[in-house]
């Protein structure tokens, strides 16, 4: 939830946002408007990609205010009858608390290895890139066809030789016994 008692409406958040282009001055003008309840172009040029609450200084998680005023000014071009439908079908039925956080947000968000320098900072500290969850992944498959690699590449959905050029890129084991020209 957006903390406006944390927000010094620096504009940091938005001046560091990959996907808009703002100063420091149109950035603050933007947070304030949001803050007092009125629309501002971030509305319709943030992709609700969240990097804003990791750019933010004071931890005053201004995503949560732009997605509100998103819901609130309907920027996404969400239908208000399907929004509503969408709350009713979440709302709480206890006791709501707010919890602290106990670990990563994002729990599987993959990116090629070659990405990964674009995203630093706490947000992304511990994700693992697309070959580390393909190789996990491979390595799982193997292991519960215990080692049938025809059967791998089936379950896969790829051909063999697609199998092997996968194996050797991430150096996973040595082919299949079976699959080594007889010596005699």
């Amino acid at each position: 939830m957006f903390d406006e008692t944390r927000c010094d409406r620096c504009g940091d958040c938005l001046v560091r946002c990959l996907y808009v282009d703002y100063d420091r001055e149109q950035a603050a003008f933007e947070i304030d408007e949001l803050i007092a309840g009125r629309p501002a172009p971030i509305l319709s040029s943030c992709i609700t990609c969240l990097a804003c609450n990791e750019y933010c200084p004071s931890g005053a998680r201004p995503f949560d205010l732009i997605l509100e005023r998103q819901e609130q000014f309907c920027s996404l071009g969400i239908p208000p009858e399907m929004l509503a439908a969408e709350e009713a079908r979440y709302a709480a039925t206890g006791e709501v608390r707010v919890l602290e956080n106990e670990g990563r947000v994002l729990s599987a968000c993959v990116f090629s290895s070659t990405d990964a320098e674009l995203f630093q900072g706490r947000l992304f500290e511990g994700l693992p890139t697309l070959d580390e969850i393909e190789k996990r992944y491979l390595v799982h498959v193997l292991g519960r066809v215990e080692g049938n690699r025809t059967r791998a590449a089936e379950i896969l959905g790829i051909d063999r030789r697609t199998l092997y050029r996968m194996l050797e890129r991430f150096g996973i084991g040595d082919r299949d016994p079976g699959d080594a020209p007889d010596p005699s």
